[in-house]
């Protein structure tokens, strides 16, 4: 007989059970069946396919609220992405930070998507800093802790605020690569040893670094930094036992040039000149603007007379240079101006001697062969052994132009006193001479003289770095009779060093070192001469060559990190600089630190993935913008057109 709706047990199932056919479930009741029941509904509905069916009808209801707040998630992601694209262009370009909200404003008339008003000021910006910067260092100090050797870098700093602080740099291996960074600016409430050591130990224990991996110091000369008794370097070897120190070479040559002046009279003599006629030029516009006039008219380079900086490494160099290209429109103005200007009177006169034209040309010989050197010194993947051969390379140089029998001299003076033989004028100018100025040969020979011996004495040879450069591949012989012998005095050098047992660690075994030796070396005679230091320690790891012989591998990530100059630190004041300037002094350090990360161990703009800052800012805590439907209204909608 027929079933009405109103007798089956709950009338609305009969709609429910063509869910069943909706979804394609299979079954008898499904299908259809002769033999119908009025309880094959009731059975049917307690079904594990008809369960099935519900479920699947239920999340198709919710599909189009699920897709909504979906799509409002994602635009509210979109939104942030924009504000952290803009918040890191401000901090990666040293901007203030309330170029921010400027940045944001621009950013949405050009139509991009952005918060309508939410996090777009400079508070949300400094939130976001402290993010990004965190990843970077997180991501930086992980490396540092796999890395099998560390050596850190130190220099000290006050800067505008007259805020105390240490900037740190960090010399590690990643697969064989040496990596020098940026790691940290660390407050200190006084300059001496002991607050410097606490300050180093209290951010290696809590960033997790172990101190006997670390192996080797590099700083300034300062006394505080490098003083045998109760200087950090001291000090450090308390806690790590078998760590080295290197006093920075390019400080090295500086102070070598500077005890040169205070030497040689002649040098001095014309640093006074050059300052004077710098500071001419710059108590005067209205002379700076003739002079270059003067420039224009004689189509000769734009270069403005600079100052001599004894602390600056190059100023001597730089001033110079800079002197002798604007010395032919210098001279053509003050001679115009000598009749009504007491000072361009009495600079004329110094400028037009024989002796300041003599002094020009062989100092710009002498400091163009030290601004070379400097220049090496302060590349970034300097070894001990490129910068022992730059040196002697130098003082060779030197000698072999001004310290020999029949001396040659620098083109520049050799070029003078060819056309200055006979004759009172050197490029068009008449020049006065004194009876003195037979002697300036032999000064000059002096001033080269004490300069060798200033950079001798600034360069002892270190026996423990020096032994490092029998590693070195490109210093191997080449002939096997020579190979038989080669590097086993440094090979001992080193076994003692770091094959002693100190406060419980021994970085080599002295024994198995020798023993490596013995067969590393033919291997790399026959295989790896061609490789550098650096390319040597990455095809060791490449090979497997560090299970077959730890040790001399180990002596090799060793000696790859060791620091022979200071010059990061250098380039890490000139950032701070840049960032906390006169304009922006009220900066914490802990701010300026953060800054400095990003700007300069944070990847390119374009690079840059700010993803992982999205996840860990959005999971620091409810944020207003994810709040349901009322995202969307807190999106501002592209305007552009």
């Amino acid at each position: 007989m027929p079933i009405s709706r109103t007798d089956l047990p709950n009338p609305q199932s009969l709609d429910d059970h063509f869910m069943c056919q909706k979804h394609g479930l299979k079954g008898n009741f499904v299908k259809g069946s002769q033999n119908f029941r009025k309880t094959a509904l009731t059975d049917h509905a307690g079904s594990k396919d008809h369960n099935v069916a519900l479920l699947s009808e239920a999340k198709s209801a919710d599909e189009p609220l699920q897709a909504l707040f979906d799509k409002s998630t994602e635009e509210a992601d979109e939104a942030v992405i924009t504000l952290l694209r803009n918040v890191y262009f401000v901090a990666s370009e040293n901007l203030p930070l309330q170029k921010f909200e400027s940045l944001n404003n621009l950013a949405e008339l050009h139509g991009a998507k952005i918060t309508s008003k939410l996090y777009r000021e400079d508070t949300a910006a400094s939130e976001f800093i402290t993010i990004i910067s965190d990843l970077i260092e997180e991501g930086l100090l992980a490396e540092i802790r796999a890395s099998p050797a560390i050596a850190f870098i130190i220099d000290e700093s006050t800067d505008l605020s007259s805020e105390k602080h240490l900037i740190l740099y960090i010399c590690y291996l990643k697969d064989g690569v040496l990596s020098i960074k940026f790691v940290k600016l660390l407050r200190v409430h006084a300059a001496d040893a002991q607050s410097i050591t606490s300050a180093l130990l209290a951010f290696f224990k809590t960033s997790g670094v172990v101190l006997g991996k670390v192996y080797g110091m590099g700083s300034d000369g300062a006394a505080v930094m490098l003083g045998k008794r109760g200087g950090v370097a001291a000090n450090m070897k308390d806690f790590c036992p078998h760590l080295v120190e290197m006093h920075c070479v390019a400080h090295r040559l500086a102070l070598a040039c500077v005890d040169v002046a205070k030497a040689v009279k002649e040098v001095s003599y014309y640093e006074s000149i050059l300052n004077t006629i710098c500071s001419f030029f710059n108590r005067s516009p209205k002379c700076l603007s003739n002079l270059q006039m003067w420039q224009e008219l004689l189509d000769e380079p734009q270069v403005r007379p600079s100052e001599v900086h004894r602390v600056r490494w190059l100023s001597m160099t730089r001033a110079i240079d800079n002197c002798s290209k604007a010395l032919p429109a210098l001279i053509a103005m003050l001679e115009d101006n000598s009749d009504t200007d007491m000072m361009a009177d009495s600079l004329l006169r110094q400028l037009t001697t024989y002796k300041f034209r003599f002094l020009t040309a062989f100092l710009q010989d002498v400091f163009g062969m030290i601004g070379t050197v400097s220049r090496a010194l302060q590349t970034r993947d300097l070894t001990y052994g490129d910068m022992r051969r730059t040196i002697d390379a130098f003082l060779d140089g030197l000698k072999g132009q001004y310290l020999t029998d029949t001396p040659t001299y620098g083109p520049k003076l050799r070029e003078f006193l060819a056309k200055t033989d006979g004759s009172d004028e050197f490029e068009s100018v008449k020049m006065r001479r004194s009876h003195h100025d037979r002697t300036l040969t032999d000064r000059a020979r002096d001033c080269v003289h004490v300069l060798v011996d200033n950079v001798t004495d600034r360069f002892p040879d270190n026996e423990l770095y020096s032994a490092f450069g029998a590693l070195d591949p490109t210093a191997f012989p080449d002939n096997t009779r020579d190979l038989a012998s080669y590097g086993d005095e440094s090979i001992a050098t080193l076994g003692r060093h770091y094959g002693s047992r100190r406060q419980g660690h021994t970085p080599v075994d002295k024994d198995a070192l020798e023993r490596e030796w013995g067969i590393f070396r033919p291997l790399v005679y026959n295989n790896y001469r061609q490789l550098t230091y650096g390319q040597m320690l990455v095809t060791a790891y490449a090979s497997k060559l560090t299970e077959q012989f730890p040790n001399v591998v180990k002596l090799m990530e060793i000696g790859r990190i060791l620091p022979v100059s200071s010059v990061e630190c250098e380039r890490g004041f000139s950032k701070q600089n840049l960032i906390k300037t006169r304009l922006r002094c009220s900066l914490t350090t802990e701010t300026l630190d953060r800054l400095m990360r990003i700007s300069i161990c944070g990847p390119r703009l374009k690079d840059f993935d700010p993803r992982p800052t999205l996840r860990r800012w959005k999971g620091r805590r409810h944020r207003h913008l994810y709040s349901g439907n009322e995202s969307i209204a807190k999106i501002s909608k592209p305007t552009c057109r």
